[in-house]
């Protein structure tokens, strides 16, 4: 057989496929004509006609064969649609290696169908700019984002908006708006969707597994034969997580000795720390957190008695500048009010109950001891 058009494209969302045969095909008594429309390169069966004419509504590489046959011998009730492959047929026949009586023209009339897109596909996204391009996460936080106007969405189009995370754009969550509460750290995007509920299925959607560039393969734009729009590089949204995680003492009750005593303590390993971002261990002295000192490490040496606490900071040093702090005014409480967490604007983390030690006086060791007069009685005579 031959293809009549061997390439169509339409504005319309309909193509019609025909076919003719190069020489008349030879029809034995009991047998039956029929034609089979496949898709594909793998040749997937989509339809059969007793005539070589077929409807055809997806882009895509079509094929009509014609397939000679006794109904007796060959049950084409095993084909299912969409599934069952012209090398499936052709694997049950005489010339394909089978044991029944028939015949396939496997090479077929091949067709290439097309749309014009700019007529037939007028979904566009638009764009959409985050709300912030950065935000801190205490617990949850939500993030969002505004569409500055110039999507198009076409009669029974819908629009969704899409949260992906990370480079690979995996989708993990989607709704009406765009705004989202998410709990982790990390960075997001928010794309907007116009697209079809009848042509784009969104069922295969899997969140935290399908990814936007999966998506984004099925519809026009990004290669696929689905007519819908998605905004690839949405709007960008940075959620910065520091956590202080939490410190244990490595002694909680300390003596002073010969006027000094040192203080440490272990972080738990529940900290995290964002690109950017610094630790700060702070020391607090009594039960208003009065700041006394500050170091790298979770360690400080004391000479008073009492009560304190070593803190975690995670901090940005851009944002949060600690030369505000003045040692033995300014007390933790001070320092919380600035941050996320403790109801200030300032990205950062403070574990406000950190590690505490008491420091006891030193012992006083001093001891006069006892004498003993070498006489008793001493008789004076002059000195």
């Amino acid at each position: 057989m031959f293809a009549e058009e061997s390439s169509i494209s339409t504005t319309n969302q309909v193509a019609v496929l025909s076919a003719t045969h190069k020489a008349k095909p030879n029809v034995p008594e009991g047998f039956n004509i029929l034609y089979v429309l496949t898709q594909g390169t793998d040749l997937v069966i989509q339809a059969v006609n007793s005539d070589p004419v077929f409807e055809v509504t997806e882009y895509a590489i079509y094929t009509i064969h014609t397939l000679v046959y006794d109904p007796n011998t060959l049950d084409l009730n095993i084909v299912e649609f969409g599934v069952t492959t012209g090398v499936d047929v052709y694997g049950l026949i005489v010339p394909g290696g089978g044991s029944i009586c028939a015949d396939l023209d496997v090479a077929g009339a091949s067709f290439k169908v097309t749309f014009n897109e700019a007529e037939e596909c007028k979904a566009d996204a638009g764009t959409i700019k985050a709300d912030a391009a950065v935000v801190c996460l205490d617990g949850e936080t939500t993030i969002s984002a505004t569409p500055t106007g110039d999507s198009v969405v076409p009669s029974g189009y819908s629009t969704l908006y899409v949260l992906t995370k990370g480079a690979d754009l995996v989708i993990v969550n989607a709704g009406p708006e765009p705004s989202f509460t998410v709990t982790e750290g990390g960075n997001y995007t928010i794309h907007t969707l116009v697209y079809d509920p009848a042509t784009l299925d969104l069922t295969i959607v899997e969140l935290g597994v399908t990814t936007g560039v999966d998506v984004f393969g099925l519809i026009i734009p990004g290669g696929g034969d689905i007519c819908a729009s998605l905004d690839v590089p949405g709007a960008p949204i940075t959620v910065e997580a520091p956590d202080a995680g939490t410190l244990t003492a490595d002694e909680s009750s300390v003596t002073l000795e010969n006027g000094v005593a040192t203080l440490s303590a272990t972080p738990n390993g529940d900290i995290n720390v964002p690109d950017g971002y610094s630790v700060l261990y702070v020391l607090t002295q009594g039960g208003d957190l009065v700041i006394v000192n500050a170091g790298p490490d979770p360690s400080f040496e004391v000479t008073e008695a009492g009560d304190y606490t070593i803190h975690t900071l995670v901090y940005d040093p851009t944002t949060l500048d600690l030369g505000i702090v003045d040692l033995g005014v300014t007390t933790g409480v001070d320092v919380f009010g600035l941050i996320v967490p403790g109801g200030g604007a300032i990205c950062a983390s403070l574990d406000v109950t950190g590690a505490p030690v008491k420091v006891d006086a030193e012992e006083c060791k001093a001891d006069a001891g006892t004498i003993k007069a070498d006489a008793a009685v001493v008789c004076l005579d002059g000195e």
